[in-house]
């Protein structure tokens, strides 16, 4: 039994009282059972009758007039304890008063969703409570194991398919916009701290994987890195996945772009006293006001799969991770194994990018992660095309980042950031750019910034060069 269950149950029972659209929906997916609260489950029951024999909602006189009668027929029989019915009348007829001031979800999706976590949390505890109970009884744990596999493979509610019943629903999708518009932070979208770039797209919201895409050595665990830390600034909880480098290298690339401290200096110890006292107080201003964790992981790439990456986000979630407000990032999916046997490299990322995809928009997780770019895009800009087996990973991306650099800007630690696709938002546009390696740190080129027009002015081309021969 969750700790919430009750307070759950009140809230959907709230709703599907005031709204013919939530009764309709949750009744097609909820049991009775599913209300283990009796008096909620009584007034679940009666709700449905009543709508069924009347096409309309019950309401609050009615749902009194039938605890007055249930006082009644109780009464009568001899041997009840009638000033026990009446005590049960009176905290009965207060639970309906409190359903119908309670503040209940303001969107029918938003209860039905909240509905659903509820039931498979409720089964997946009933089905370890069945599987241990098997266990005490008859000691046979092949026999737990085909009731535990049995009961959460039964198609209750996790269908492999979302319905919307589109023309009855526009009333919720719109009330469902005017409350991003107006609450904002109710509907997590995590910026990319780079300033003109947020403007085009928001950012990354739930369910949505992002890639970085550049060839080797071009900056895809600077940039990872980086969306960390701008996530941590707004809030958010961070689980950083790395199967390349080292738990302690990664620490150090983060230490170094949030201190401000040169990563090889930081690697020799060779800083200032003023440098290190302004991280300490930096990292104690994060503590305190921030109030997130950043989250570690390192795991072999032979041995990653999909499956141990939800391990992983499970593991971090025990450890205080929020869910609803934190950010994924896998450096990088690339290296993912599939946990099937394929023998082609392009069919298994397919596999790997698919699976890794369905997870995060079941679970509604924002994800960012790292894609090589094929060696001929070394000094030219990348598209979604220079993906290496490129076609299944650019369509299952919501969004591409591409960081390019040829070598005349390699000269001044230039580059240029080209959101090379974006399911959902114009990707016309590319940004100029500033490497810092020593700091783990890519920015905006404000160098080339027009402020009349507000938008970012070409990089002039160079001279050509002088003919000798002239």
């Amino acid at each position: 039994m969750i700790k919430s269950d009750v307070h759950i149950q009140k809230l959907v029972i709230a709703k599907i009282l005031r709204s013919k659209k939530s009764l309709v929906k949750i009744s097609s997916v909820a049991k009775s059972e599913d209300f283990n609260h009796k008096v909620l489950r009584s007034i679940y029951d009666t709700s449905l009758i009543y709508f069924e024999r009347n096409k309309k909602l019950i309401g609050k006189a009615e749902l009194n007039l039938w605890n007055k009668k249930l006082l009644d027929k109780r009464s009568k029989p001899e041997g009840v304890d009638t000033k026990k019915e009446i005590k049960s009348y009176k905290a009965r007829r207060s639970l309906i008063k409190g359903l119908y001031e309670i503040e209940t979800f303001k969107s029918v999706p938003a209860c039905y969703d909240e509905f659903v976590v509820y039931k498979k949390e409720k089964e997946f505890g009933d089905a370890l409570f069945g599987a241990v109970d098997i266990h005490e009884r008859t000691g046979d744990v092949q026999q737990s194991i085909d009731y535990l596999t049995n009961v959460l493979n039964r198609d209750y509610i996790t269908q492999d398919f979302v319905y919307s019943d589109y023309l009855e629903g526009w009333e919720d999708r719109q009330l469902k916009r005017l409350e991003r518009k107006k609450k904002p932070e109710d509907f997590p979208c995590i910026p990319t701290g780079f300033n003109y770039l947020d403007r085009q797209i928001r950012g990354i919201v739930p369910g949505e994987l992002f890639t970085v895409l550049t060839t080797t050595g071009r900056g895809k665990s600077i940039f990872l890195i980086q969306q960390a830390y701008i996530a941590l600034l707004n809030k958010f909880d961070v689980c950083y996945i790395s199967l390349e480098n080292s738990i302690e290298q990664t620490e150090q690339r983060l230490d170094s772009r949030i201190t401000k401290i040169l990563y090889d200096s930081l690697g020799s110890v060779d800083y200032s006293r003023r440098e290190m006292r302004r991280a300490n107080e930096w990292f104690e201003i994060l503590r305190k006001e921030i109030r997130r964790k950043i989250h570690i992981y390192f795991i072999p790439p032979m041995k990653c799969t999909v499956g141990k990456v939800i391990r992983i986000w499970n593991d971090a979630k025990r450890r205080g991770l929020d869910p609803k407000k934190s950010l994924l990032l896998l450096d990088y999916l690339d290296l993912v194994s599939p946990d099937i046997k394929i023998h082609e490299k392009r069919l298994q990322d397919a596999y790997v990018y698919r699976a890794y995809k369905s997870w995060l928009t079941e679970e509604k997780i924002p994800s960012w992660t790292a894609t090589q770019a094929r060696r001929e895009f070394k000094n030219k800009k990348a598209y979604d095309d220079a993906m290496a087996e490129a076609y299944e990973k650019a369509r299952i991306c919501d969004g591409i980042i591409s960081l390019n650099q040829d070598e005349r800007q390699k000269i001044g630690n230039r580059g240029t950031l080209i959101p090379a696709k974006m399911r959902d938002h114009a990707s016309d546009f590319e940004i100029p750019i500033v490497f810092d390696t020593k700091m783990m740190t890519i920015k905006e080129d404000m160098s080339l910034w027009d402020k009349k027009y507000k938008v970012f002015k070409k990089e002039s081309e160079p001279p050509p060069p002088i003919d000798d021969a002239d």
